[in-house]
């Protein structure tokens, strides 16, 4: 008996010299949703680590004691980065993040850059699905 089969959109991108991948599963809106979720969310955080590292800098302002200071920022961007860490791996897959940045706990501009290479994979999807789905118009398939 003759099958059928559905090209669900998933796409595999490889994002390390070891041949490791994730997938981009793109025709499902609610991969796309989390994503862009996830990217505004970053940003967020982005602006919160800001504003904490700038707290704690006029903390120790006058203090001079820039060893504390320099543990409590660091200690600071590492638990953001935990909590991005969750979320990136919680979409794409547990285990992406050390796939993608190797043993390190990244800062905001790795994710960022990260992001920003996920890009042209959208936007060549969104391209495709939009010729995909003329194909569906209703002056094509007689239903006008």
């Amino acid at each position: 008996m003759a099958g059928i089969r559905v090209n669900t959109g998933i796409k595999r991108i490889e994002v390390n010299d070891n041949g490791d991948y994730i997938t981009l599963s793109l025709d499902d809106n609610a991969f796309l949703e989390r994503f862009f979720a996830l990217y505004e969310n970053s940003q967020k955080l982005a602006e919160e680590a800001a504003g904490k590292e700038n707290a704690i800098r006029q903390k120790y302002e006058d203090s001079g004691d820039q060893n504390t200071f320099l543990r409590e920022t660091f200690s600071m961007y590492a638990e953001v980065s935990a909590a991005m860490m969750a979320e990136v791996d919680g979409l794409f897959g547990n285990g992406t993040c050390k796939k993608v940045f190797g043993g390190i706990t990244p800062g905001f501009e790795l994710y960022m850059d990260f992001f920003e290479q996920l890009r042209p994979y959208l936007e060549e999807f969104a391209k495709e699905k939009n010729q995909r789905m003329s194909r569906y118009s209703a002056a094509r398939t007689g239903n006008v």
